[in-house]
């Protein structure tokens, strides 16, 4: 949702050396992503949840790896919107 994030290059320099890859997702998906948190028991901000809304896109081609999706931040200030 930033137009001009900071450290643009050097995040897509990272990428490139370690052969990464970046996902996309959009507001719906960030949404049910934090819904479902939510119904496992983790109350995140919305930012954490759009990681585990790019995992949820992708987690078929991660299939038998271990994954570690960091879930940070207290979502208790926007309890009421959901």
């Amino acid at each position: 949702m930033v137009q001009n994030p900071p450290r643009l290059k050097e995040v897509a320099k990272a990428i490139k050396m370690y052969d990464g890859d970046v996902i996309l997702v959009g507001n719906s998906e960030i949404r049910k992503a934090l819904e479902n948190l939510i119904d496992m028991g983790f109350l995140v901000e919305p930012t954490s949840a759009t990681v585990y809304a790019a995992f949820e896109k992708i987690k078929e081609k991660l299939r038998g790896l271990r994954i570690l999706v960091p879930l940070t931040g207290s979502g208790l200030k926007m309890v009421q919107e959901l």
